[in-house]
């Protein structure tokens, strides 16, 4: 039980971490995208105004945890792992609920706006991937991002992983409040255990 109240508290200060990181902060504040057209030249260009890259990259080093099942407090492996729990049945039920519920947020199309490349619509899911493994975590979707680098939309997609990040950071909250609520069970159940093993023989 010491083992299984030692995950949960892991995964407790890692969302913790995240949730008061600056990254997760500057979420907060409004996310936007601006365009302008020069119509004279024959072009167009964007900026985003959002978290600054070193935030983000600062705060993805420990919400790459939770995405990786090398890591034993990713969110599919804690799933698992809070199915074996001997705590109420109503905060497993509801840990698989919220991550559920992220999943289904990220299969969704993105939007709004909505980016469509070659008729094909974005879905979080990708711009989410795209963005984790492509620009700031491992590189193995490189080519992805460097092929929207190229189109007028990217820095809508970019302000749009803001967005799923910041979906992400929630979850975790949430999750993490979960999980609180089991450590909490189980330290009365090993309370009560020690108190029964301190309690003198009847003679």
């Amino acid at each position: 039980m010491d083992e299984d109240r030692a995950r949960l508290q892991r995964f407790i200060k890692s969302a913790t971490e995240v949730y008061e990181s600056r990254y997760a902060q500057e979420l907060q504040q409004p996310i936007s995208v601006s365009v302008h057209f020069n119509l004279k030249e024959g072009f167009a260009e964007s900026s985003r105004t959002g978290p600054d890259e070193e935030s983000v990259k600062a705060a993805i080093l420990t919400l790459r945890f939770f995405c990786q099942d090398n890591e034993d407090i990713s969110m599919r492996n804690m799933a698992a792992f809070t199915k074996g729990l001997s705590v109420n049945q109503s905060l497993k039920d509801e840990f698989e609920t919220i991550r559920d519920e992220f999943n289904a947020y990220l299969d969704r199309d993105h939007g709004p706006p909505i980016f469509k490349i070659g008729g094909h619509t974005i879905r979080n899911r990708e711009i989410f991937e795209a963005f984790m493994y492509g620009k700031y975590a491992h590189l193995t979707k490189h080519e992805i991002v460097a092929g929207w680098e190229t189109l007028i939309q990217y820095d809508g997609m970019r302000a749009g992983f803001d967005r799923v990040l910041r979906q992400f950071v929630q979850t975790l909250v949430w999750l993490r409040t979960v999980c609180e609520k089991m450590d909490a069970e189980l330290a009365a159940q090993n309370a009560a255990q020690q108190r029964i093993r301190r309690r003198p023989p009847n003679l």
